[in-house]
């Protein structure tokens, strides 16, 4: 009979890699230690496409309240303590990343379920944004960018904001740019 539990750490990794939901990925590090292990190794490469839903936190949310996302494959909701994204405009993407906007006016690419941040451009690099503006990061949030999108080309990540009311321009960066593009 097979022990399952001695499967070659790196052939682990591969099947993690191809797995195609979250769900997956939890069962599949709750098998045993070694399975935990190779989950724990590869899932930061772990770039599956998750069309989920984050639903709006309301007024009675906290740091401490589990954000829901919904999982359209699955017709599941799933709870994810993800206590950056509180007080923060988001936005869903393509290939598991959400844009998070938060409260001190940072833009990064987070990925719910690993938890990996990747820093983007700051605001003040936009053309013609003023991000010293005396109605608070909430109004800056509501006015600045009204959708991002995170695409992926040739293995790499490119996020394209539209703009909010007050402003008139596209704007796509790469993680690690120092400053918007376009």
């Amino acid at each position: 009979m097979v022990n399952w539990s001695d499967l070659p750490v790196d052939v682990l990794r591969e099947i993690v890699l191809k797995l195609d939901s979250a769900q997956d990925l939890v069962f599949f590090s709750a098998v045993c230690g070694p399975w935990k292990y190779a989950y724990s190794t590869a899932k930061n490469n772990w770039t599956r496409t998750m069309p989920w839903l984050m639903v709006p936190e309301n007024a009675q949310n906290s740091p401490n309240y589990p954000r829901i996302l919904y999982c359209p494959n699955k017709q599941r909701c799933y709870q994810l303590h993800l206590p950056q994204t509180y007080g923060a405009r988001c936005w869903g993407s393509s290939c598991g990343w959400i844009v998070v906007l938060d409260h001190n006016l940072e833009m990064y690419m987070l990925n719910p379920i690993t938890k990996s941040r990747i820093s983007l451009p700051p605001l003040s690099s936009m053309p013609n944004v003023c991000v010293e503006d005396e109605d608070g990061p909430e109004f800056l949030q509501l006015c600045i960018i009204q959708k991002a999108v995170v695409i992926e080309a040739d293995g790499e990540y490119i996020v394209i904001t539209t703009p909010g009311i007050f402003y008139h321009s596209v704007h796509y960066a790469r993680p690690g740019d120092q400053e918007k593009l376009g």
